[in-house]
């Protein structure tokens, strides 16, 4: 293990990365990112049926760089694949000009309303 006065990536920046690694979503990075850090803590890591929990601030500079860039590949293969969402109603609303029109219709108003558009 590093001398803490020797460290290259603070207290912080290692916070962040902890938040880029629990946004992850698929299970292969998740061990992945374990078979990195698994080799330097050894015994340090805590296994339950919780999770798998180390601390960040014991892993050398070398392995910081590993799983950031392994971070940085799975960002651009995630940024291109992402779409946007785009919302669409299930049905649409036949009365929407109505409504704007003037006052807020009731449910027996606009069933009126429809059944004379049917006619």
């Amino acid at each position: 293990m590093e001398n803490l006065n020797e460290r290259k990536f603070n207290s912080l920046y290692r916070r962040k990365l902890v938040n880029k690694i629990n946004r992850l979503k698929e299970k292969k990075d998740f061990v992945t990112i374990f078979n990195i850090i698994q080799f330097e803590l050894g015994k340090d890591i805590s296994i339950n049926r919780n999770g798998i929990f180390f601390n960040i601030n014991a892993l050398s500079n070398s392995v910081i760089e590993k799983i950031e860039s392994f971070l940085n590949t799975i960002s651009e293969i995630v940024t291109e694949s992402d779409t946007k969402i785009k919302y669409q109603p299930y049905s649409v609303d036949e009365l929407e000009n109505v409504n704007k029109l003037g006052p807020k219709l009731s449910n027996q108003e606009k069933s009126i309303i429809k059944k004379f558009h049917k006619f």
